[in-house]
């Protein structure tokens, strides 16, 4: 047990998100990424919540989106 680490949290992690907001250069070379990503997660202890494809504004506006 660290100096930081409460007593109580001997075994447990901080929960979180990893967002993902990319514009795709390399369609091949990101599904690699997409293959590697979500086992690589899972051994982790996490999961993938949502992936998608092109997302859609509704509104307003996102950078790099169209």
């Amino acid at each position: 047990m660290t100096p930081f680490q409460p007593k109580n949290s001997a075994n447990t992690a901080a929960k979180g998100y990893w967002i993902v907001l990319a514009t795709v250069n390399e369609p091949l070379r990101f599904g690699h990424y997409t293959s590697v990503a979500g086992p690589l997660i899972a051994t982790h202890g996490g999961r993938v919540l949502a992936r998608g494809d092109v997302a859609r504004v509704v509104e307003g506006s996102v950078p790099g989106r169209p």
